[in-house]
């Protein structure tokens, strides 16, 4: 009996590891990104949207190519419901790097998924900023951000790098002293000194 179980765990982890949804991404440019999703269900769990968070130059979500591949049915004993597709659904400021949360859900009714799903986000076109990125910075978003190889030449000066660059003259600080008047209003005293009879 024991060799028998010793033969059929390994075949049972494979397959539970080969089960849902997986990404590749296939090109990242700064002009596009492109992400081929499989889908292989093991369990109804397989089929719940997954999010990426991915990298862009500005705050604007990037334009999304949609093309779902194979449609599959799933077993009649699951409970899935229709989801939403692919959308993006919430952009940020994180770490100082614009990113937009893209859910993808593969269902493509109450019935079916797709088994094959390839995106294309196509990015405005923004300069790439000349900001090195701080070991917090990569440590925090190199495994966050799907496409940080490419984002994070979009990372955005910090407030203080921004006041540092300001494009007002030096004042110096003796000319600033000499240049404001400060006059204060009188204070009525707070007690009268009461003169002696």
């Amino acid at each position: 009996m024991l060799p028998l179980f010793k033969r059929i765990l390994p075949i049972l982890f494979i397959a539970n590891t080969q089960a849902g949804i997986d990404y590749t991404i296939t090109e990242s440019t700064a002009q596009r990104l492109i992400l081929r999703i499989d889908i292989v269900p093991g369990s109804e769990d397989d089929l719940k949207p997954i999010h990426l968070l991915i990298g862009t130059p500005t705050a604007d979500y990037p334009d999304l190519d949609i093309r779902s591949e194979t449609k599959r049915n799933f077993s009649r004993d699951w409970s899935v419901p229709e989801g939403d597709g692919i959308r993006w659904i919430q952009s940020q400021r994180l770490q100082n790097l614009y990113v937009a949360t893209l859910e993808i859900d593969p269902t493509a009714d109450e019935n079916h998924f797709f088994e094959q799903i390839l995106i294309t986000c196509r990015y405005a076109n923004a300069p790439a900023q000349q900001v090195v990125p701080s070991n917090r910075q990569t440590r925090l978003l190199k495994h966050r951000v799907v496409n940080w190889p490419i984002a994070k030449q979009w990372l955005q000066p910090n407030q203080r790098q921004k006041l540092q660059r300001s494009s007002l003259p030096p004042v110096s600080g003796c000319a600033l002293l000499s240049a404001v008047t400060v006059s204060l209003p009188s204070r009525p005293a707070l007690f009268q000194p009461v003169a002696p009879t």
